[in-house]
């Protein structure tokens, strides 16, 4: 815990400096990249927003302020983040919540919330980090791989369909050459030997017409 307290000292004293017009921790605030606002832990109203804030969830400052947290919310998340912004003490803790924007449009996010004071009443600082597209990109991935791992699936199956086809079909020809061809053959044998057999030149001819007609 020692190495957030320099940490903890520095939010204090922006906090301090966001109410008043001037100041460069108020400046610090305005003009982080990261969305940040200030809620009431007991009544999770908006004491303070920034423009990086006002652009991600699309109010003015005037309709952020006149709301509370709990109107950008999304369903699924209500108990878990109640918690995480009425927890008193001074840890930092952390959340992974769906929201809703101004339009109904849901985000992810993933705030970091630290403990402060806000004029001598007990309020959260949170930092908001939009991790919207990254779940979108790691759900189609997700979703690819599932997709990936059922043609694979697919294609082993029709490898084994393939294989025991040709399996029939081997049978199938190996009962053939059994059936029709050795008969043919040994009717030919046969056939064969009667012309070996046959007293005379007419008689071999026409036992000779009966294997080409065999073959």
């Amino acid at each position: 815990m020692k190495p957030l307290r320099p940490l903890a000292a520095l939010l204090q004293r922006l906090v301090d400096k966001i109410d008043p017009h001037e100041g460069r921790y108020r400046m610090l605030f305005e003009r982080s990249p990261l969305p940040m606002w200030v809620v009431d832990t007991q009544t999770l109203r908006f004491l303070a927003v920034n423009d990086a804030a006002l652009r991600l969830y699309e109010y003015s400052r005037d309709e952020f302020l006149a709301i509370t947290a709990l109107d950008m919310r999304h369903p699924e998340d209500d108990a878990p983040f109640r918690d995480f912004l009425s927890r008193q003490g001074s840890a930092v803790h952390y959340g992974v919540f769906r929201q809703l924007k101004k339009t109904g449009e849901p985000i992810d996010i993933d705030g970091v919330g630290h403990f402060v004071a806000w004029r001598g009443r007990p309020a959260r600082l949170v930092q908001i980090n939009d991790i919207t597209e990254r779940l979108r990109t790691q759900q189609t991935l997700e979703q690819l791989n599932r997709e990936l791992e059922l043609s694979h699936e697919r294609l082993r199956a029709l490898s084994r369909r393939l294989f025991e086809v040709q399996e029939e079909e081997r049978r199938r020809l190996a009962r053939d050459l059994h059936d029709d061809v050795g008969q043919a053959l040994t009717a030919l044998k046969i056939q064969l030997e009667s012309v070996a057999r046959a007293g005379g030149e007419a008689a071999a001819r026409t036992r000779v017409d009966e294997c080409v007609d065999t073959v």
